[in-house]
């Protein structure tokens, strides 16, 4: 359901009852942190996604980036980032 997808800073991921879903606090699993965060996504005159805010808000897309953090060594952090955008069509 698309209209699930909230615009959201921090959140996780959880499954319930076989279906993924948000959760309210980002994921730790021992090692590794996934933080999800959900964006509003803003178009210009033309149509093309905009990084401000000066935009359009496009109610049908979202910007959805994962990010997963760990620490290779107790002074050596990791990061690994993924950034994708969604659309109801």
């Amino acid at each position: 359901d698309f209209d699930a997808i909230v615009v959201a800073s921090e959140s996780g991921l959880a499954v319930s009852e076989g279906e993924w879903t948000f959760s309210d606090s980002n994921n730790t699993d021992g090692k590794y942190t996934r933080v999800v965060a959900v964006e509003a996504v803003y178009r210009d005159e033309s149509g093309n996604i905009i990084e401000s805010t000066d935009g359009t808000e496009d109610p049908d897309t979202r910007k959805i980036t994962t990010t997963v953090s760990w620490l290779v060594t107790p002074t050596r952090p990791n990061t690994v980032t993924l950034s994708t955008y969604l659309t109801r069509w």
